[in-house]
């Protein structure tokens, strides 16, 4: 019994013997009867680390040492035969799998079937085949949903060709093509740029990512064999390259708030990024010859963003591709990717400007507010409760941010501060109101009551919460996202729970060289708390500015201070809304990029008007743009006295978001949806001077005479989609 280890200065192969130890790779499997004390990832890792050896041994090269080296491939054949005998072989049948489940079905084989393809010729089919009779057992043919069934088809494809199984093969490849279809409800890609897994999780850049990264894997290898996939339906990836993907990558970085609990892990948003480019890589190698261009402007533009060629992470025969590509001016990088969507099937919307990109992460009866589950992401309480992720030069949220910032403090967010605990609860936490949604440039949230269902009991091994008291806050709120400002509004915020209540604007790591300055001032960061009565403005050279805009109800004391955890500090700037508040309200602009100058001179001079604040809707006019925005969280209706736009006012007969734009010409357009997605019409009637319906959507009809317009939205079966009208 031996094991292999490397050394990482000189690459030599150790043996060491453990006759008296029952381990492979000097992992502990003594106890492999007692399934309670056998972490089964454990195995996961062994077939790795065979796989790392398998490569070693098959990969030429003349800087490799082990290229067909007797006594490595001795090794691996030993390591093999160890792990049938004992846990992936009979023992799967006869005495059955415990622990997750994921690494029976899908992380064993994924390695398993590698190793195999590798030395298939030095091993032979019957040992093939032999290897493969836990997987084969378990998994006759792919199964389960989205990303997770693309894992296992891959395993069941390579199965199948290595047994020399033509019909297992294009069987597995009839079960597998539902995949590629849009859903409207469940795990899969749908049509608004959203992609859900586990249900209702927002994972474009967590199971998303893989399953793009496994289809490329597939198509690339069976591309020109009479097994390659033909139905229709598979050339939908390249739409959700553009329409999926695209919205969520930003600067070099995959935004955390489609990543899952895979933000608590040490890779980075960078190296999730990486992934969709070396998927592209792939891509474009069996992609129609309409779409290649496309394609490799994409990766283009990535590679001279980041500077990388990412050529260490593609298959060695597209390693001088990709290295080629970089190098080649003559493809124009795609052009910069200024827009606004609403991903309405897994609540969020990102924004992508000139100089910042914006990712707000909200919740509802729909979208779980976090995932956390096999010990990871643990205190992501509050990552789904309105968060927002601002993007500018050189900052991300990845693991480093995530495991060291205050989880009591998220930006955007509005909590009380009673404590929570560090778990994993099931079923996921769900928002109890179906509110979170939005039109064009707007988000509205109605931040409720956390539904009792998914709190367990207040046990501390089940529940949430060491008490019930974080469950009693709500608030409304609502996000307005102009050309270089984004605007945060909340109302009608309540609390029972008898501790201070917080909304936080900020909490940014500080890097070398960042200056703080308050009201125009510079002021230095320390780690005790700050506290600054009707502050007008603050400004951090990470981000850039932060303007407020209180009124008489607001009374608002904002703090700021320091905080350290590890080698790392981060700006935590916050309202106080003191203990059981009823009824408080809030307001401040982000100015991303801005410099101290610019922020006082915003300050002076906004652009944005406010309009309408309170328990039924908010409102801000942006002057500069001539636009209206309206969050209308029940029936109710908003007078426009801000003289932006043509309309003089809107009344709304239910729950929804409008966005309203005047151009030099006069005409007015008017966005609408239903932010819940469970009205069946939506009514506005607006005053304004207009005579003319130009155009409408699908399922609009509107109406105007002159002084007055009825817009009628039938919505029934809609996702949040917005419909428009314009009128002149």
């Amino acid at each position: 019994k031996k094991y292999w280890k490397t050394n990482s200065n000189s690459f030599e192969k150790t043996f060491v013997d453990v006759n008296t130890e029952d381990t492979l790779f000097g992992l502990d499997m003594s106890n492999r009867t007692n399934k309670n004390n056998v972490d089964e990832q454990k195995i996961t890792t062994i077939y790795n680390n065979l796989l790392v050896m398998a490569e070693a041994y098959a990969m030429k090269s003349d800087a490799n040492p082990y290229y067909h080296d007797a006594a490595l491939l001795e090794d691996i054949k030993k390591g093999l035969e160890y792990t049938y005998l004992n846990y992936y072989g009979p023992t799967v049948w006869v005495d059955g799998v415990y622990g997750n489940w994921w690494h029976w079905d899908i992380g064993c084989p994924l390695s398993l079937t590698g190793i195999l393809c590798i030395l298939e010729h030095e091993l032979g089919t019957e040992l093939c085949k032999k290897y493969l009779e836990a997987f084969d057992y378990l998994n006759p043919l792919p199964n389960m949903t989205a990303c997770n069934k693309v894992w296992i088809t891959r395993c069941v494809l390579l199965s199948s060709a290595l047994q020399h199984d033509p019909v297992r093969l294009l069987r597995s490849n009839l079960e597998v093509y539902d995949v590629f279809d849009y859903v409207v409800k469940g795990d899969g890609f749908y049509e608004d740029g959203s992609f859900v897994q586990h249900g209702n999780l927002s994972y474009t850049g967590g199971y998303g990512l893989s399953m793009i990264n496994e289809i490329t894997n597939i198509m690339y290898f069976m591309n020109g064999s009479r097994f390659e996939w033909t139905d229709p339906e598979v050339n939908n990836q390249y739409r959700w390259v553009f329409e999926n993907f695209r919205p969520c990558v930003y600067n070099g970085n995959f935004m955390a708030a489609m990543r899952g609990r895979e933000v608590s892990r040490s890779t980075s948003e960078a190296s999730a990024q990486g992934t969709v480019v070396t998927s592209l890589i792939k891509m474009q190698s069996y992609a129609p010859a309409d779409i290649k261009p496309q394609l490799e402007a994409l990766i283009r533009h990535y590679m001279v963003m980041t500077g990388k060629s990412y050529a260490g992470n593609v298959p060695p025969c597209l390693i001088d591709y990709a290295i080629a590509l970089f190098a080649n001016e003559s493809i124009a990088p795609a052009s910069d990717y200024n827009v606004t969507r609403v991903l309405g099937n897994m609540d969020r919307v990102v924004q992508h400007g000139p100089k910042y990109g914006v990712c707000i992460s909200l919740s509802s009866t729909r979208i779980a507010k976090y995932e956390s589950i096999n010990r990871e992401n643990q205190k992501a309480w509050y990552t789904g409760d309105g968060m927002i992720y601002l993007y500018t030069d050189g900052y991300d949220y990845n693991g480093t941010y995530f495991n060291n910032a205050n989880p009591y403090l998220m930006p955007g967010v509005t909590a009380n501060s009673s404590e929570r605990l560090a778990n994993c609860p099931s079923p996921h936490p769900m928002n109890s109101s179906p509110f979170a949604g939005g039109s064009g440039f707007i988000l509205g949230y109605d931040s409720s009551k956390i539904s009792p269902s998914a709190l367990g009991s207040n046990n501390a091994e089940k529940g949430t919460f060491t008490s019930d008291k974080a469950t009693k806050i709500t608030a409304k709120k609502s996000y307005f996202m102009f050309d270089n400002e984004v605007v945060c509004l909340g109302s009608d915020i309540k609390d029972e729970s008898g501790t201070a209540v917080i909304t936080t604007v900020e909490n940014r790591m500080i890097r070398t060289g960042n200056t703080f300055a308050v009201n125009g001032s510079a002021v230095t960061l320390t780690e005790t708390k700050k506290t600054v009565e009707n502050a007008k403005t603050m400004h951090f050279s990470g981000m850039g500015g932060y303007v407020f805009l209180r009124s008489a109800e607001d009374g608002n004391t904002t703090g700021y201070k320091m905080s350290k955890s590890g080698n790392y500090s981060f700006l935590e700037i916050t309202l106080s809304h003191g203990i059981n508040p009823n009824g408080k309200t809030y307001a401040y602009v982000y100015l991303p990029e801005a410099t101290a100058e610019e922020t006082e001179a915003y300050n002076a001079s906004p652009d944005i008007k406010l309009v309408k604040r309170n328990n039924k809707a908010h409102a801000v006019a942006e002057t500069k743009l001539n636009m209206l925005g309206c969050v209308f969280f029940e029936k109710d209706t908003v007078v426009n006295n801000s003289g932006v736009t043509a309309v003089k006012s809107i009344a709304a007969n239910n729950s929804c978001a409008v966005m309203v734009s005047t151009n030099a010409s006069g005409e007015t357009v008017i966005t609408v949806s239903d932010p819940t997605q469970t009205l069946t019409a939506i009514v506005l009637d607006v005053s304004i001077n207009a005579s003319q319906v130009v155009s409408a959507s699908d399922k609009v009809t509107a109406t105007a005479d002159g002084s007055s317009a009825r817009i009628v939205v039938d919505c029934l079966g809609n996702h949040g989609q917005t419909y428009s009208v314009t009128l002149k």
